[in-house]
């Protein structure tokens, strides 16, 4: 994972009909809101043409880079979901819990601040409704609620925030950096899932191929032995391999996190960018 900076003026369609969406969920709750927190009365669901709108989609592409804010994979406009940080419509303590509780929250379901993009493995298969916290008895369960989402400490990463504060990578492998990042793996499946694993594991053999050839480069240079390096690399490779190291830590590569605990500072030696 890494830090999503989105703009900060939320999209059209949010400062208007979202808005005017949410009030009318906040004036419905606030007549009665005891049956709202027990799930015997429920509010309609959050209209997805205006959270996931063509303006609010567009700016979050570009923001992400295409990618899934939690796995780091690119996929398609239709591949990838709007992704709520905090559930719209009900939530459950961790993934282990089965029991839906009521009434999510239902003032952020149209919140520029909530709103993400997420691949459907990790936003249904994995994620869904789950929202863990440090302590639960802080949360804050309707928009009145004197327990507020400030006073909440989420075991799951804020993309908006610094993901690599919590997760860090030791080969293809995400490791824990906190208890935040702990729960947040697994939470996801980042460790667990099979394909999304193999997919890291062929990302990294690029990168460290490319690394090899201009390290190669690097010690030939170094011994004096350019002449027996030229027989077997032309400029094109060595060209392509710098441009795989340089493209890989960039936020529009996937798996960029991945790749700049791999390559972990390393620069290509100038005497080889002037080869090229």
């Amino acid at each position: 994972m890494i830090k999503i900076s989105k703009a900060e003026q939320a999209p059209i369609t949010l400062r208007r009909r979202g808005v005017t969406e949410t009030t009318n969920d906040r004036n419905r709750v606030s007549l009665n809101h005891p049956p709202f927190l027990t799930g015997t009365e429920k509010l309609m669901d959050a209209i997805s043409e205006v959270y996931g709108s063509g303006p609010v989609k567009n700016s979050l592409l570009v923001c992400h880079n295409g990618k899934c804010c939690y796995c780091e994979r690119k996929k398609d406009r239709v591949e990838i979901d709007i992704e709520h940080y905090r559930p719209k419509r009900s939530f459950t303590e961790d993934r282990a819990d089965k029991q839906k509780k009521y009434p999510g929250y239902y003032w952020l379901a149209y919140e520029w601040e909530n709103l993400y993009l997420s691949c459907k493995e990790c936003n249904i298969t994995w994620k869904g409704t789950s929202f863990p916290l440090k302590n639960p008895l802080q949360r804050s369960r309707w928009h009145g609620d004197a327990n507020t989402v400030a006073n909440e400490q989420p075991l799951l990463v804020n993309p908006s925030a610094e993901p690599r504060d919590h997760i860090r990578f030791d080969g293809d492998a995400p490791y824990p950096v906190d208890e935040i990042g702990l729960e947040t793996i697994e939470e996801l499946g980042l460790l667990k899932r099979v394909k999304l694993r193999e997919t890291r594991v062929t990302s990294l053999k690029h990168l460290r191929n490319s690394l090899n050839l201009v390290e190669s480069l690097r010690s030939a240079i170094e011994l004096g032995k350019l002449d027996i390096v030229d027989h077997i690399l032309n400029t094109q490779d060595i060209a392509e391999a710098v441009a795989d190291i340089e493209a890989a830590i960039l936020p529009s590569s996937e798996f960029t996190s991945m790749a700049i605990d791999f390559l972990d500072g390393y620069s290509v030696d100038q005497r080889i960018l002037d080869l090229i």
